[in-house]
């Protein structure tokens, strides 16, 4: 059992960590990224990323390859909320209501 639950957890880390792209879907398709929090996707990188150094000095390859996954996906949801609300802000992309 003990064996099995350090690929459980990477597993189970790899799909939390790529759940966010669900989010930057749904920002793409609705052209809308109003409702997403820039601080707390700045929080999350930040956890990621000490996370991440936390698994490097452990050598716990778990942890370093869920949160290098997760540090990257958050940046491109941030990413994505910072273009599309600049979009939003400039007029550009705005559904016509036709």
């Amino acid at each position: 059992m003990l064996e099995l639950l350090p690929v459980v957890t990477t597993i189970w880390g790899l799909v939390m960590a790529l759940a966010p792209i669900l989010q930057i879907r749904l920002i793409a398709r609705e052209k809308d990224a109003s409702g997403i929090s820039v601080i707390w996707i700045c929080i999350l990188i930040v956890g990621f990323l000490l996370w991440l150094a936390y698994g490097l000095a452990l050598k716990a390859a778990p942890l370093i390859i869920t949160n290098t996954v997760s540090a990257v996906v958050a940046l491109a949801l941030l990413t994505t909320v910072l273009v599309f609300r600049r979009r939003a802000s400039q007029g550009v992309g705005r559904r016509s209501g036709l």
